[in-house]
């Protein structure tokens, strides 16, 4: 069993009281990895993401991973990752770990939704087929990791699905989330799905076709989600390079 921790959508300072209380309420001697699941800074304003880091930092000191999120705007990741050593980015990449007994493989992405927004319509050029590209790039990475029969986690900031969105506007789901990665969900069916982006969701967590969904949003929550994971590790190979 394997026993993770995350949160999204901090949006540092804007909620950093509840962060750092949410912080304090968990038992991190339980905790085998923690993974920081995007916009944790308010509007890309990476100066604040060593405060953020240096909060988790002094209760946690074991692996830490991050994806990033819509407000982690793309030309400051590299200022970002820069500011931030001793955390693994992850950019529609995997990372394979070992950690509480298990060969765990994080697959990390931005993630997609349904309909480009239409400042990314406007913006972005070819934001759909990115999206198309990104979602093929996880259902690879995701199947990879499977057939080395890793214990498979996947966290994407935008919601692969429409099942933890509820509290929201259903007009909004389809820029909130993706019915398209949640049929890579449902195919490749990882151990963990972990998600932020949707802060008014009242059901942040859902079963789809069996795999575990949990909305981490801080806003959401109110709270630093911790969760089990396991699975039956049997003749798991040497670890895989990706």
């Amino acid at each position: 069993m394997v026993v993770v921790a995350a949160v999204a959508d901090v949006h540092y300072p804007k909620y950093a009281s509840e962060f750092l209380m949410a912080l304090s309420q968990v038992d991190f001697s339980r905790v085998d990895l923690f993974l920081m699941v995007g916009d944790m800074v308010l509007k890309s304003r990476y100066a604040h993401y060593p405060a953020v880091v240096g909060a988790i930092r002094r209760r946690w000191g074991g692996p830490l991973l991050a994806v990033f999120g819509n407000e982690d705007y793309e030309e400051h990741e590299e200022e970002v990752i820069k500011r931030t050593p001793g955390v693994t980015w992850l950019r529609d990449e995997c990372r394979v770990l070992r950690v509480g007994g298990a060969s765990v493989a994080v697959v990390g992405s931005r993630g997609t939704i349904e309909r480009p927004t239409s400042w990314q319509a406007r913006n972005i050029p070819g934001i759909a087929r990115r999206f198309r590209e990104r979602e093929g790039r996880v259902r690879e990475l995701l199947r990879r990791a499977r057939s080395c029969g890793y214990l498979t986690i996947l966290a994407t900031h935008y919601a692969p699905t429409y099942a933890t969105l509820e509290g929201e506007r259903s007009d909004a789901w389809p820029f909130l989330g993706s019915l398209r990665m949640e049929r890579v969900v449902r195919e490749v069916k990882p151990d963990l799905v972990l998600h932020g982006h949707a802060h008014n969701s009242k059901r942040t967590f859902a079963l789809v076709d069996g795999v575990p969904v949990y909305n981490v949003s801080l806003p959401a929550t109110g709270r630093i989600t911790v969760v089990e994971v396991s699975r039956r590790l049997e003749d798991v190979s040497p670890l895989f390079r990706f």
